[in-house]
């Protein structure tokens, strides 16, 4: 059996304890597993 582990990196601004944005990028994410950054 094979298991593939993956991380998602997720930024999350917020104020006064309220989520004001959530950000994903999947392509940046993809750039920095394979190397190119």
């Amino acid at each position: 059996m094979r298991m593939l582990y993956s991380t998602i990196d997720v930024v999350v601004h917020m104020e006064k304890r309220k989520i004001k944005e959530i950000y994903f990028d999947p392509e940046y994410k993809m750039q920095c597993v394979n190397g190119s950054l």
